[in-house]
């Protein structure tokens, strides 16, 4: 009984070109005034500020918020009025959000 292994072959070293792209800081943001000037917010009704979240590589979630106070509310009502998934690439940004035909209904 024989338990010799055959002789391991060694693989021949190649030359070959790979194409790495630029690390992704830890933390990366757009600049507010950019994005507020692309998310035309002066247009938006009770604007009270705008949030970004990295998501992944050049893409990040952009929500627009508003605030609204009410003489029969004890506090301000905030909403998420427009909410956008965009790709920051060069300085420039572009909508990557995918908006559905479905209307959300209420049920009660």
């Amino acid at each position: 009984m024989s338990t010799a292994q055959p002789p391991v072959q060694e693989c021949p070293e190649v030359e070959q070109e790979v194409e790495v792209e630029a690390p992704v800081a830890k933390n990366p943001t757009i600049e507010i005034d950019l994005l507020n000037q692309w998310a035309n917010v002066k247009d938006v009704k009770n604007y009270y500020k705008t949030d970004q979240f990295h998501v992944a590589g050049n893409y990040f979630r952009v929500n627009i918020w508003s605030r609204t106070s009410r003489e029969d509310c004890i506090m301000d009502l905030f909403a998420i009025p427009f909410s956008y998934y965009v790709e920051y690439k060069g300085g420039v940004l572009t909508d990557k959000t995918i908006h559905s035909t479905n209307k959300i209904k209420f049920r009660f």
